[in-house]
């Protein structure tokens, strides 16, 4: 039981032997990096693919967005490239979650402990099963 009398969250990522601090990402990049969708989505594609190009990574988001959003055009395409390369991508390899090989246009899953793997996958399975619940009226609405 944790001190505050709520349940006891005791789970892998607490036992986990991890090799030492630098093999990790911090906890705050990590959350950082979980922050955003596009993110979320580009890692959770990296864990059942582990590489991939970078065009291939922005045409699996498109996909995604024209699910929910309708079709996905060129320009819409370009924008998610722009926004993969020039902040997604660079601040989850700062995190150390990817390798990306800029002149080579690839992106890896870095070697990270399965707790992180499994959080990984954890916050995308979160998303699709959240997205599905119907809203909740805020008082906000009526006004």
């Amino acid at each position: 039981m944790c001190p505050s009398g709520g349940p006891d969250l005791e789970t892998d990522f607490e036992t986990a032997t991890f090799e030492s601090a630098d093999s990790v990402p911090a906890p705050d990049a990590l959350f950082r990096a979980l922050a955003h969708r596009q993110r979320r989505r580009l890692l959770a594609t990296l864990v059942s693919t582990d590489r991939s190009a970078v065009a291939d990574l922005v045409d699996v988001l498109a996909g995604w967005e024209s699910t929910e959003d309708g079709p996905v055009g060129p320009d819409d395409w370009r924008t998610l490239r722009a926004q993969l390369l020039h902040s997604h991508l660079p601040l989850l390899d700062e995190a150390g979650l990817i390798d990306y090989d800029g002149a080579a246009g690839v992106v890896t899953l870095a070697s990270v402990p399965e707790p992180v793997t499994e959080l990984l996958l954890f916050a995308n399975t979160y998303e699709r099963t959240t997205s599905q619940l119907p809203s909740v009226p805020t008082d906000t609405d009526s006004a």
